[in-house]
């Protein structure tokens, strides 16, 4: 099943041969357990069972990673198909102002920059920077991490573009800037001793698990444990 230990890492061992460069197999390897993830998810018991839940959520972590591959091999269009399944699958599982939902906009928003729709990709990326920065304000350190990336795609879109004739540069290294301020804040502000029991219990912030597993488990061991490493 995807919420197996074994399952559960195949995202990652994506990661690592698309890092790799071996772009095909990446690509391969997630187009079978996406295939693999769907089917667990369909068989299970009901929509509100927890364990049917997490497989979903394995599932949209597994469809990102292969829209993400797609863009990056110059299938656009398979991309913006898997984004646009993406988007529904997080609005349905996690709801609209959810972080993972922002993140697949962002994703979206990518798809959109790479068949050279400015407006619409601008668009997404508003909307994903103004609703990771709610988080943000509120100290999350998952909105953090995913509002980084974005900043720097929507600062690399507006470098390109002009307003009645002039530069948006100066707008795009606004952005940079920003996420510069952010990167420092979030690096000096994890936590340098382990958690106390009673606000591991409390708490359950991400400082290291992948945020689709946060929001499918309540208390976060391995997010735990590197609180103290």
């Amino acid at each position: 099943s995807c919420s197996s230990s074994a399952d559960s890492a195949i995202p990652l061992y994506g990661d690592l041969l698309a890092r790799d460069g071996n772009t095909s197999a990446s690509l391969r390897l997630w187009t079978e357990w996406l295939a693999r993830a769907e089917t667990n998810a369909a068989a299970a018991l009901s929509p509100s069972d927890h364990d049917e839940r997490a497989k979903r959520l394995c599932a949209l972590s597994i469809r990102t990673r292969l829209g993400q591959g797609l863009l990056g091999s110059g299938d656009v269009q398979g991309a913006e198909r898997e984004m646009q399944a993406a988007i529904k699958e997080a609005e349905a599982l996690l709801g609209s102002d959810h972080p993972i939902f922002y993140e697949v906009l962002a994703h979206m928003a990518n798809c959109c920059a790479a068949k050279g729709e400015a407006i619409a990709s601008e668009g997404l990326y508003r909307t994903a920077v103004d609703g990771l920065q709610l988080g943000v304000d509120r100290h999350s350190a998952t909105h953090k991490q995913l509002l980084l990336p974005t900043l720097g795609a929507y600062a690399h879109l507006v470098a390109n573009l002009s307003w009645n004739g002039r530069s948006r540069k100066p707008e795009a290294d606004r952005l940079l800037q920003r996420a510069d301020e952010l990167r420092h804040v979030y690096f000096t502000s994890r936590p340098a001793v382990a958690l106390s029991a009673e606000s591991i219990a409390s708490g359950g912030e991400w400082v290291g698990l992948e945020p689709w597993y946060e929001a499918a488990f309540t208390f976060n061991f391995i997010g735990s444990f590197e609180c103290a490493m």
